[in-house]
Formats: C-alpha cells, sequence, structure tokens
C-alpha cells in the first residue's frame, strides 16, 4: 500500500462500493422494507442479522482461506485455474437450486 497514494486508495473504495451497492443492497431494502409495516419486527431484524452473519463469514472464509493455503494471492491463482471447471459446477449447481427454492416458495 506504501506504493499508493491514500487519495487513490480512497477513491478506488467508493467505486467499489458505488459498484457493489446494486448487488448488495437488496436484502437490506426488504428488510427495510418489513420492519416499515410494523413498529418493529423480531422476524425482520433477525433476517438482517442472518444476512449480515452470511457476508461476514463469506469474507472471512476467504480470508482465512487465503492466509492458510498461501503466503498470498499467488498461490491462489493456479488453484483457481486447475479447479475451474468444478468451481463453475459447483457454482451452477447452487443457482439452480436457489431457482428452485424461489420457484417453488
Amino acid at each position: 500500500m506504501r506504493r499508493y497514494s491514500p487519495y487513490s486508495v480512497f477513491l478506488a473504495g467508493v467505486l467499489v462500493s458505488s459498484l457493489r451497492l446494486p448487488c448488495g443492497f437488496g436484502p437490506y431494502f426488504l428488510v427495510i422494507g418489513l420492519l416499515s409495516e410494523k413498529a418493529i419486527s423480531v422476524e425482520g431484524l433477525m433476517l438482517l442479522a442472518l444476512y449480515n452473519a452470511i457476508v461476514v463469514a463469506s469474507f472471512l472464509a476467504i480470508t482465512l482461506s487465503v492466509w492458510r493455503f498461501s503466503s498470498g494471492t499467488t498461490g491462489v491463482t493456479p488453484w483457481l485455474s486447475e479447479s475451474k471447471r468444478w468451481l463453475k459446477l459447483f457454482t451452477g449447481s447452487i443457482m439452480v437450486l436457489l431457482s428452485l427454492v424461489l420457484i417453488t416458495a
């Protein structure tokens, strides 16, 4: 980080946050809508806590696995290129499963 100025790092953070906003804030708006219907809803607060726990757990899992299995992101790159087919199968299966859950719910 010493190579970059604090201003460029700040601008990169603003850019990433603004691009992530449409993808990540849907559940927040859903829970805010649920909470606005009732003065306070334990169900809505529990959904918000669950969403936050899942988001934080995924970030922690990525960070810890990069730290544990390699000295940096350079160790992850060969593994990703080797496992690309299996990762696509896994993520595609999860998307199909989630679609089925949403259709039947």
